[in-house]
């Protein structure tokens, strides 16, 4: 499972997961800020941690940071993960990470 992670988990996760579903990938939205005491726990059960800012490795424990990648699309400008916009930068930044991850 793929764990998306920006501030609340309502606009950049959810266009990441929306990536995911799309290439039948299972992954899961969340935000640090919303998720209390599940955080650590949905961090610990996924294969990898997508962060939607690079700002964001603080916020992850550090016993999960050897999981983290990063899909840095900066701060919500969006407010809807059915952005066109944010839609295109989110497969942009993450067939990047693909084609890094097979390579």
């Amino acid at each position: 499972m793929i764990l998306t992670v920006c501030a609340y988990g309502h606009s950049r996760s959810v266009a990441a997961v929306r990536y995911f579903h799309g290439r039948n990938i299972d992954a899961i939205a969340c935000g640090f800020q919303t998720a209390g005491a599940w955080f650590p726990v949905l961090c610990a059960t996924a294969t990898w941690i997508v962060i939607m800012d690079e700002d964001m490795m603080t916020v992850i424990p550090v016993a999960f940071r050897d999981k983290v990648r990063v899909c840095h699309v900066g701060r919500d400008r969006w407010s809807n993960p059915y952005n066109g916009e944010l839609a295109a930068l989110v497969k942009e930044r993450l067939d990047v990470l693909f084609q890094e991850a097979t390579t």
